[in-house]
């Protein structure tokens, strides 16, 4: 399959053509011999975010395109660019409401801002410079305030339960207590809230949450 997108005319395939290809990646190692054409053709192909997300997917060098004025192509950079400046970048992309669209049409149909979320704590966020750590502790209540973001991923940084501490008690104290004070998050008993806070080691209990905010905070 890989043989014959590669047989095709790139530009009359569009953003069609830049997706299947890097939907294919997932089943070639970085270092096969048709690796190294899929991306020899993709750096022919004019840059947007598909292509750049489709040369990552394939083992590509992305950072070059990791300050790019426009957003998908600088989200699909951070995404493959586990270095220091990519997990910039990704901390910086994360907190543009735009993000989440952006990222839907680079991998529709399946593109999910879950899974940028979920890269990003999975990542050494250990040394990060203080600016990006002063975004990174306010990560969580933005995706937490805005529609249908995914903040369940931030649970593994908080300093307390099965957390692994990159925030710090006051990030997250002010975290657990956007969660505590979402209704949304607490209608009929929400298995996905109650299931998480258990799963991170914390009451899944609004009312003992909450106890146990108050404690950080005093």
């Amino acid at each position: 399959m890989v043989e014959a997108l590669l047989a095709l005319d790139a530009k009359k395939g569009g953003e069609y053509y830049t997706r299947a290809l890097g939907a294919w990646a997932w089943y070639f190692d970085a270092e096969d011999e048709l690796a190294y054409r899929v991306r020899a053709r993709l750096r022919e192909y004019p840059v947007d975010g598909g292509t750049v997300a489709a040369l990552g997917a394939w083992g590509g060098d992305t950072s070059a395109y990791l300050t790019s004025d426009d957003l998908g192509v600088r989200t699909a950079a951070a995404f493959h660019d586990r270095s220091e400046a990519g997990t910039a970048a990704l901390i910086e992309v994360l907190s543009d409401p735009k993000t989440e669209d952006v990222w839907e049409q680079i991998i529709e149909p399946d593109g999910r801002i879950d899974d940028v979320v979920e890269e990003l704590v999975a990542r050494d966020l250990s040394g990060i410079a203080e600016a990006e750590r002063a975004r990174l502790e306010s990560l969580p209540v933005f995706c937490l305030s805005t529609y249908y973001q995914p903040w369940k991923p931030f649970l593994q940084l908080i300093n307390i339960g099965n957390g692994n501490g990159v925030l710090n008690t006051e990030a997250t104290a002010r975290f657990l207590g956007a969660v505590v004070d979402d209704d949304s998050l607490w209608y009929n008993e929400n298995p996905y809230t109650t299931d998480a806070l258990k799963k991170a080691g914390l009451p899944s209990s609004r009312k003992e949450l909450r106890k146990l905010v108050k404690s950080m905070k005093d």
